[in-house]
């Protein structure tokens, strides 16, 4: 049977997150800083991060990548106050599956989570061709470049479109769009 994601704090107050664990939040979850994290990874059971922003050193886009090594470690979300969005913005690049603006209550957290614990993507339901056509789109080619690229018609890159769009439930480019922006963004989360 294999055991329970558990969820790591590092830089956040346990009195601000007791609703994590109920009033008693369990010992050794929580770390002053990226240091006591990894002295304490090696022996950490499988689980996800959550990082205050706001209380890690400067260094942190180092930190970031270096916690995305880490084998037992599904993913992370980061936490910053409103003033620090340019730092949430930049972990947003590094790989984080979310940024959660202070103050947010636990159904934010629940919501940001259920994306980072997601064991699929939306877009595994697509055939590679639509995917390959799907990566053209998000980089803002044209049908006819994606075509080109693909070494297919700009027909047969409609109709791979079309089919990605009802398979993804989406009603326009603008959604289309908005899907791939979050997928990337789990899958990058979750393949740390």
């Amino acid at each position: 049977m294999t055991p329970t994601p558990c969820c790591y704090l590092i830089g956040c107050d346990p009195a601000q997150h007791a609703w994590l664990k109920g009033d008693d939040p369990e010992p050794g979850l929580f770390f002053a800083g990226f240091g006591d994290f990894f002295a304490a990874a090696p022996a950490l059971r499988p689980g996800w991060v959550l990082i205050n922003l706001d209380a890690t050193e400067e260094n942190f886009p180092d930190l970031l990548r270096r916690l995305q090594s880490l084998p037992n470690i599904a993913g992370f979300i980061v936490e910053v106050e409103p003033d620090q969005l340019e730092r949430g913005i930049c972990a947003m690049r590094l790989g984080a599956a979310d940024l959660l603006v202070k103050p947010y209550d636990h159904t934010r957290w629940a919501s940001a989570l259920a994306r980072l614990e997601c064991p699929h993507s939306l877009l595994d339901g697509l055939s590679p061709r639509e995917r390959e056509v799907l990566g053209g789109i998000g980089r803002g080619m044209t049908n006819k470049k994606i075509a080109e690229m693909l070494g297919i018609s700009p027909r047969t890159v409609e109709i791979h479109r079309a089919r990605a769009r009802r398979k993804l439930g989406a009603t326009s480019l603008a959604d289309l769009l908005d899907i791939l922006f979050t997928e990337r963004i789990n899958v990058r989360g979750r393949s740390a």
